[in-house]
């Protein structure tokens, strides 16, 4: 073996370490990145703003959340919370975040928030006709969610074919809604 077969081994070791080494480090980056965005949303979703608004969605009965029937303030509260985990929807379905993560830290916000804004989701569909898809995103963290609670609670037949009203009655998550806990008990009215 001649001096320049062994310099050339060499070189050809340094360029795959170096290469492996470059691999390593994009990993390390895409993953910081990915920390960072979790972050940034999880600050997002407990901000006491957000919360006060999800609060006012949990405090209404859910057939009142259709937009005919809500103020313009109370409309925004509703289109906020929509809109926050649409996109929470969107960056989890895109690889954006970390989908065990964040089914981990929110399933239980999105599964009570779509129990109680499922009917405006269908009643904003039929209004806009069925070209448009109305929150896909949102209704698609929904039922990772949903399927995320029952496989917690030892349920993993559930088809994947289930929409996401049939899913939603599969053991429905208590709703602490305020509006009805008026401090009369129903004996004393």
């Amino acid at each position: 073996m001649c001096i320049q077969d062994i310099i050339q081994v060499i070189a050809d070791v340094a360029t795959a370490i170096a290469v492996g080494f470059l691999l390593y480090q994009l990993r390390e980056s895409r993953k910081d990145q990915k920390s960072q965005a979790f972050a940034r949303l999880f600050d997002e979703l407990v901000i006491p703003e957000f919360r006060k608004k999800l609060l006012f969605v949990y405090s209404q009965q859910a057939e009142d959340l259709i937009l005919p029937n809500l103020t313009e303030s109370e409309r925004d509260m509703v289109e906020e919370v929509l809109a926050r985990f649409d996109g929470l929807g969107f960056r989890v379905k895109n690889g954006l975040v970390p989908k065990k993560e964040a089914l981990h830290l929110f399933w239980d916000l999105v599964v009570r928030s779509a129990q109680q804004l499922y009917p405006h989701l269908q009643d904003q569909r039929a209004r806009r006709g069925p070209q448009h898809e109305y929150k896909e995103d949102y209704e698609w963290l929904a039922k990772e969610c949903k399927r995320y609670q029952l496989a917690k609670a030892g349920q993993k037949w559930l088809s994947k074919e289930l929409d996401l009203d049939d899913l939603l009655k599969v053991e429905p998550l208590p709703i602490f809604n305020l509006a009805s806990q008026s401090g009369v008990a129903p004996d004393d009215a």
